[in-house]
């Protein structure tokens, strides 16, 4: 039997100072500094540029919330094909030339608990804005929001989402064929 529950988040905007919200690609201020140096579940906003535009939004997560961002800001130079940093940086350069304003928000998720009941014993797992420190809970958090955020209609999710057999094969691809026909043999294909 399957049961519901309702995940209440409130989006909060990071802060640069007590009257401003941060936006892309700005510097931190002292304030940020002490205030968002946490573990967070957080999201960047491309807010639409006109009424009927499409919502951008990546969500993400982070042991230390400015270390991250810090990553988006100044990704490394040498960064490959695909890096989330490199590409978020990229693509957030482009929105701000084109005119549009890119905004942080950190999810602070009301407390929930999940349970799996097993003969004789039941385990409980609590999850939420006191749990953030625990990487496995806010990936969980960051994962349930990813899927939440896939559904609204209005919005245009930027994480990127890599299937692992295609990675697979793409991966095999580039082998050369005497590898190929090793790792065959070796897993009773040939």
């Amino acid at each position: 039997m399957a049961s519901s529950f309702t995940l209440y988040v409130q989006w909060r905007p990071v802060m640069a100072r007590e009257d401003k919200a941060y936006c892309f690609p700005e510097k931190f201020t002292a304030s940020m500094k002490n205030t968002y140096r946490v573990s967070a579940v957080y999201r960047w906003r491309v807010m639409q540029k006109e009424a009927g535009d499409k919502e951008q939004i990546y969500v993400g997560e982070g042991e230390d919330l400015l270390q991250r961002i810090q990553r988006v800001l100044t990704p490394p130079r040498d960064a490959k094909k695909g890096n989330t940093n490199r590409r978020l940086h990229d693509l957030f350069l482009k929105y701000v030339a084109s005119g549009r304003t890119i905004t942080l928000e950190v999810a602070d998720v009301d407390p929930f608990e999940i349970a799996a009941p097993d003969p004789g014993r039941s385990y409980e797992v609590r999850l939420g804005r006191d749990t953030m420190g625990d990487r496995f809970k806010r990936r969980a958090i960051e994962n349930l929001l990813i899927a939440l955020t896939q559904k609204a209609e209005h919005v245009e999710l930027l994480n990127i989402f890599i299937d692992p057999v295609e990675k697979a094969r793409e991966a095999l691809s580039r082998l050369p064929p005497r590898v190929i026909r090793e790792l065959a043999k070796k897993h009773g294909l040939l």
